[in-house]
C-alpha cells in the first residue's frame, strides 16, 4: 500500500443544512464520517445511545452499593 494512488469512494450523501452553514458564517464546512459506509443512516445514533444507557447503568450500580 505504501507509494500507491488512492482508492477513493464516495459513499452516502450529503448533508443540506451545511451548505446553508458555510453560507452563513462564510467559513469552509467538513463533513467527517462516525461509522463505515455500511453501518446504516441509524448506526451512529445507537451506537452512542448505547454508550450513554451503558454508563447510566454503570454509575447506578455503583450508587447502589
Amino acid at each position: 500500500m505504501y507509494k500507491q494512488p488512492p482508492d477513493y469512494t464516495r459513499e452516502g450523501g450529503s448533508i443540506p443544512v451545511t451548505l446553508t452553514f458555510a453560507e452563513a458564517l462564510g467559513v469552509n464546512v467538513l463533513l467527517l464520517p462516525m461509522g463505515r459506509g455500511d453501518d446504516g443512516a441509524q448506526y451512529v445514533s445507537i451506537f452512542f445511545l448505547k454508550k450513554i444507557v451503558d454508563l447510566l447503568l454503570l454509575y447506578l450500580t455503583k450508587f447502589d452499593e
